[in-house]
């Protein structure tokens, strides 16, 4: 079967910040109804920021991997 996704570690500040914009759409719509604005804000601010992941990934506390899906 062929494979139609492809797995990137994610290296670059242009990978960062695409998983860094991807975080705040989707924190931002799903969990502000939960939990409020403000919370979400520094739940995104504290680990999820462009900044945040950079430094997560410079000290290999994390690792993250950008999945893309090849339309046909």
């Amino acid at each position: 079967m062929e494979q139609n996704f492809s797995l990137t570690p994610v290296h670059t500040d242009k990978q960062i910040q695409e998983i860094s914009n991807l975080a705040s759409v989707i924190w931002h719509e799903h969990f502000t109804p939960i939990i409020g604005i403000q919370q979400v804000e520094y739940m995104l601010e504290k680990f999820q920021s462009f900044h945040a992941l950079k430094e997560q990934i410079s000290t290999h506390k994390a690792s993250h991997t950008l999945i893309v899906r090849f339309l046909r």
